[in-house]
């Protein structure tokens, strides 16, 4: 162990850490996967309502190839090879102004989340420049000398970035699917500073999306049929009466793809829904009525419930024949005289228990 180094009283540094913020585990593996769908992507970002226009699947353009392909094998295939991912998700939408759009899957709240979208929004930008800069000295060179335009100035010789040019702005949004947010949701809540002060540093403030904080109305207003699920599944995991109501209510009239399912399943914790769709869990085609697969295990757990309940039934009563007979035999050797501990000897039970049968039977 290194000099100095603590660890909370009780507890393995392991188990306090858990996984690190930001790194991959089951639940953010099934989330990426399920933003990585055009139509699910487009549904988060509209629900916003911050853009003009519409965000529509075919124009997204994914940032990560690897991620086009929306299956569980091929995710799986970049774990293994030990690669990682720079974003969770990232797209540009193609639309009247190109944008880029970030979207972070978050199960717990992380209080470096402010700074860590301040960082991946500037990286972002830095590599927009780079871009921007082998474009330019590519288009400037002969391909042994570069001829810098006369119109430039030094500023933009020396950056080999002209004045003229632009970028696409970055916004990122974090869905967050844990309980509660407690942590800071602008970079100016992380100081401790004069207020005089704080007007000159920049604010930086999160885009959180928490499916428990939005109405019923808002998330079946969402253009996505598998959103549309998760959203309510999410919103009430831990509110088996609400869940059934609200399917009865909505779910009857859309379908949700297998591997929506399977990730809801995965994501609020219901098990029967995960074990169900897991061997499903790369469909993408939107084929399960949700509210008469919820009907069908609502009815098989009635039905199993209902068989544990008679054999429950059953041992109870062979239990009770037998305590029946048992109180009949202490009486009757009773009656002939054996006292209760040569009755407890011959029947192979406690004299406490004889002595209360006795007792029971006087009264």
């Amino acid at each position: 162990m290194m000099k100095n180094q603590k660890h909370l009283p009780g507890k393995s540094i392991d188990k306090v850490l858990g996984n690190p913020p930001g790194t991959s585990n089951e639940i953010d593996n099934c989330m990426a996967i399920l933003l990585s769908n055009p139509r699910n992507f487009a549904a988060l970002f509209n629900s916003l309502h911050i853009f003009q226009d519409k965000i529509l699947p075919e124009d997204l353009a994914e940032m990560d190839s690897r991620l086009s392909v929306l299956r569980f094998k091929d995710y799986a295939e970049i774990k293994k090879k030990g690669q990682t991912l720079y974003r969770d998700n990232l797209k540009i939408w193609k639309g009247r102004i190109p944008v880029c759009l970030g979207a972070e899957n978050e199960s717990k709240a992380d209080p470096t989340m402010a700074i860590r979208i301040l960082n991946y929004e500037a990286i972002n930008y830095e590599r927009q420049v780079a871009a921007i800069q082998a474009r330019n000295e590519w288009e400037w060179s002969d391909g042994e000398h570069i001829h810098y335009p006369e119109e430039l100035t030094a500023g933009e010789i020396l950056s080999k970035f002209r004045k003229m040019e632009t970028m696409y702005p970055v916004f990122t949004a974090i869905l967050f699917t844990g309980d509660t947010w407690d942590c800071a949701t602008n970079l100016n809540e992380m100081f401790t500073i004069p207020d005089n002060f704080m007007k000159w540093i920049p604010s930086w403030p999160l885009c959180l999306i928490d499916p428990h904080h939005m109405s019923d109305e808002e998330i079946m207003d969402m253009d996505s049929n598998d959103m549309k699920f998760f959203m309510s599944m999410v919103k009430y995991s831990k509110d088996k009466k609400k869940m059934k109501e609200i399917s009865q209510k909505y779910f009857s009239q859309f379908y949700v793809s297998p591997q929506a399912a399977y990730i809801t399943g995965v994501v609020a914790k219901i098990d029967w829904m995960e074990e169900k769709y897991e061997d499903r869990k790369d469909e993408i085609k939107e084929s399960v009525n949700m509210c008469l697969a919820m009907n069908e295990w609502e009815k098989e757990a009635m039905s199993k419930g209902e068989a544990k309940g008679e054999a429950r039934g059953i041992v109870k009563g062979r239990a009770e024949g037998i305590n029946e007979e048992r109180k009949r035999a202490v009486l009757y050797m009773h009656s002939n005289g054996f006292s209760a501990y040569k009755i407890a000897e011959m029947l192979g039970i406690d004299a406490k228990e004889v002595k209360d049968i006795l007792s029971q039977h006087r009264a």
